[in-house]
């Protein structure tokens, strides 16, 4: 029984000890190693965000391209933010394109025999899709930004005014 009670007595002993000042004290080199630390996570962290305001940014005024591994191609604003799985297009449209069903038959070339492109604003589908598709960025090969006068940025454009 006094071998139990020297036990607890010793436990409380050492729960009792102050914080000597040496365990606070760190050296110069420990100090500016975290000082080091914090600055290059600070400077991450700006990084990211200011990254992201600029994708924002571009993502509200530019039309873009996206060009996918099954070949298909969207038209939209395109958001990918560095070190996110996925990208963001919306405002999303994409061409169909209608081949005639049989070929002239005196092989000449005609209007009617030309396959047919149509710009379809995603949405309409028979599932009803909303207007923000989100890809997996591995699923992206590329995607270019288009001028203000290509034929596919006019097109959008006059669909949105509601013209054709």
């Amino acid at each position: 029984m006094n071998h139990i009670i020297n036990l607890k007595h010793q436990e409380e002993e050492q729960f009792e000890e102050e914080p000597r000042e040496e365990d606070f004290a760190t050296s110069p080199k420990k100090k500016r190693r975290r000082i080091s630390k914090e600055r290059v996570v600070f400077m991450f962290v700006l990084f990211l965000f200011t990254s992201l305001a600029w994708n924002l940014t571009i993502w509200k005024t530019k039309w873009r391209a996206v060009f996918m591994q099954n070949n298909q191609v969207y038209f939209g604003k395109f958001l990918a933010i560095p070190f996110w799985p996925n990208a963001y297009i919306s405002d999303v449209y994409y061409l169909e394109v209608l081949q005639p069903l049989q070929p002239p038959q005196n092989g000449s070339v005609s209007p009617e025999s030309q396959p047919q492109v149509t710009l379809i604003k995603l949405g309409n589908e028979l599932h009803g899709p909303t207007d923000l598709i989100i890809i997996p960025k591995n699923q992206i090969l590329f995607w270019e930004t288009m001028k203000n006068d290509s034929q596919v940025v006019k097109a959008i454009l006059s669909t949105k005014s509601g013209k054709k």
